[in-house]
């Protein structure tokens, strides 16, 4: 799965909003990332979150991680079973996109 969903978003966007406030370094050089190269598909300076994002989705409190786990499962009709941690550990690229989505708006807007 690649798309977001409103339900995925709501539940990631403190997620994502968090993740920009502390990684603040890293935020900018993404930003700056962009604004050089707005057309790439994949930004050296998102790599950079990853880490950060995959440590908060686990401590997402338990209703968070049960609503993310039972939309993931709603949208994704691939056949394979997954742990709920392993389906919490599949949002990071949700997050990441976020991130580079939210970096985006920012540089068009400055």
């Amino acid at each position: 799965m690649t798309r977001i969903t409103a339900t995925q978003r709501a539940l990631l966007s403190p997620v994502v909003a968090s993740l920009i406030r502390h990684q603040s370094h890293a935020w900018s050089e993404l930003k700056r990332e962009v604004a050089d190269s707005d057309y790439a598909s994949v930004f050296e300076g998102e790599l950079t979150f990853m880490q950060p994002a995959e440590k908060a989705l686990q401590l997402l409190n338990a209703d968070d991680k049960a609503a993310l786990v039972l939309e993931w499962n709603r949208v994704t009709k691939d056949g394979v079973v997954r742990t709920d941690e392993a389906v919490i550990g599949l949002h990071a690229p949700l997050v990441m996109a976020e991130v580079v989505k939210r970096a985006k708006a920012s540089v068009r807007r400055e």
